[in-house]
């Protein structure tokens, strides 16, 4: 008792030093407070923004999840291609319950003059994966059939067996089956087989930008795997992929050996003769000669038109 009334007599001769240290002790309690507050309320928020995305799994590398679902949920897309033979390896392992292939891909609708979303999965795995999908109609069961989010059908005034014109496809397909709205980005999709997707997407347009570039056979490699003018050939195609109008190439053919360049500059020809606006920015003279306009700057100064 008597170390604390010591104590107590010399906080009390000291009032300001005693209420500046209990003012530290409070703020530094609701710091901690808050930086609990806010990791608990995150992780909350997290989890919902995550399930009204329609969101079925992630894999990501070492780091912070954090970081990685909010850049996903701002926006930012990496796509990543498996071999399906990873499926086999990943299936005995215990931990996992289900292993199916996704394949989502935008896809121009240019008879209803909008973009698909198109998911293709292996129809039989939807009841897992959408366990609290409410559905008119039924699950398709064959590869001319497709199940449409409510969104689409809305906007479009479709029905059981109406049929839906899917990318490139000669014949439109049938509509087995509505999702009742979901309020997430499930509601914008078309699902349809695996098979389906890959067969829209090597007829569409995409498919339509690799054999342009001329990299056909090609399209599961990786960057190391490509040769320099490979990468710029992808270069041209990645920046053709939202259809531009107007097209700037920034020295197109800089770091290509002749031969190589002789292609580049072929596709982008071909494209402006497709009625693209093709800009050139370049310092090969012999590549400039051959454009159907030359603007010549020096010095940042227009001497010629």
């Amino acid at each position: 008792m008597g170390i604390l009334s010591l104590c107590l007599a010399n906080l009390l001769r000291n009032r300001i030093r005693f209420l500046l240290a209990l003012l530290g002790i409070a703020a530094s309690t609701a710091v901690l407070f808050s930086i609990v507050s806010f990791h608990g309320g995150f992780d909350r928020a997290l989890s919902r923004e995550l399930a009204k995305t329609g969101v079925h799994f992630m894999v990501v590398p070492s780091g912070c999840p954090h970081e990685v679902a909010s850049l996903i949920l701002h926006g930012a897309v990496i796509p990543k291609f498996l071999d399906p033979s990873i499926i086999e390896k990943i299936t005995p392992s215990e931990q996992i319950s289900l292993v199916a292939p996704l394949l989502v891909f935008q896809s121009p609708n240019n008879r209803r003059q909008m973009v698909d979303i198109i998911y293709g999965l292996p129809m039989n795995f939807l009841n897992y994966l959408k366990p609290h999908w409410r559905i008119t109609g039924e699950i398709p069961k064959a590869d001319n059939e497709i199940l449409l989010g409510y969104e689409i059908a809305s906007h479009d005034g479709l029905k059981v067996g109406d049929r839906y014109p899917l990318g490139d496809l000669a014949k439109p397909l049938v509509v087995a089956g509505i999702v009742e709205k979901t309020g997430s980005q499930d509601d914008a999709y078309v699902y349809t087989s695996v098979k389906k997707a890959q067969e829209i997407l090597k007829k569409g347009y995409i498919g339509y930008l690799i054999e342009l570039v001329g990299l056909n056979g090609k399209e599961s490699h990786l960057p190391h795997q490509l040769s320099g003018g490979e990468m710029q050939r992808v270069a041209v195609a990645r920046a053709l992929v939202n259809r531009p109008s107007c097209i700037l190439a920034d020295e197109p053919t800089g770091n290509l050996d002749s031969q190589n360049s002789e292609r580049v500059f072929e596709i982008l020809r071909r494209l402006n003769e497709e009625g693209h606006t093709v800009i050139i920015v370049t310092h090969n003279n012999d590549l400039a000669a051959r454009t159907n306009r030359r603007i010549t700057i020096r010095d940042g100064v227009v001497v010629s038109v």
